[in-house]
């Protein structure tokens, strides 16, 4: 399964490499801009499945070697790394491939309002706002406060 998902990424990378290399393509920036962009988004995948099959070959070049002459350290540490760094890769590799959603590209605005519920709603609004902080810092995202006020308390 993990060997058709990489020839599948080497062949659309391939082709995409292909057609942008073509006059008529870049002289419709609109197909060119498309295909830049999905380039772009399956280069990430084509590098670690480029670095998966390198690790593969490598892998099996020095079980040849250790059968031919097996007192070599470096050889027996790469046999015994590369399975795991393999899976890892391949893990990475899937998750490369995940569909990625069209939102989110666009810019999202979150209102959070005050209501019932006292200090107990209260705290439970600050630890929201400080797990989107922390949410957005991991993905990268931006964080702009448009405006922050207190409501009179009624007695």
């Amino acid at each position: 399964m993990l060997e058709a998902l990489i020839t599948q990424i080497q062949g659309r990378f391939a082709e995409l490499e292909r057609q942008m290399a073509d006059p008529e393509v870049i002289a419709d920036r609109e197909r060119y801009a498309e295909l830049g962009r999905e380039y772009r988004e399956l280069e990430p995948a084509h590098q670690l499945a480029r670095e998966y099959l390198q690790l593969r070959d490598d892998l099996e070049g020095a079980k040849e070697l250790l059968a031919e002459d097996g007192d070599d350290p470096e050889l027996r540490t790469l046999v015994a790394d590369a399975p795991g760094r393999l899976e890892e890769l391949g893990d990475e590799i899937r998750l490369a491939m995940v569909e990625r959603d069209p939102n989110d590209e666009k810019s999202v605005i979150i209102e959070i309002q005050g209501g019932a519920g006292g200090d107990e709603r209260r705290l439970e609004r600050r630890r929201d706002r400080h797990a989107r902080r922390v949410r957005s810092t991991l993905r990268s995202w931006s964080i702009a406060g448009s405006s922050c006020r207190r409501q009179a308390e009624t007695p």
